[in-house]
């Protein structure tokens, strides 16, 4: 029950990680393009 819990807890961090990467790219290329839209 433990090392179910402990795998869990493993893999949304993962999840989380990866969501947080995805997030930032994102964010990183929205600023890119607009200031590309005004400069």
């Amino acid at each position: 029950m433990a090392e179910e819990m402990i795998r869990g807890k493993d893999v949304f961090k993962g999840c989380l990680f990866t969501f947080i990467a995805i997030f930032i790219v994102m964010a990183i290329a929205t600023a890119l393009a607009l200031f590309y839209l005004f400069y």
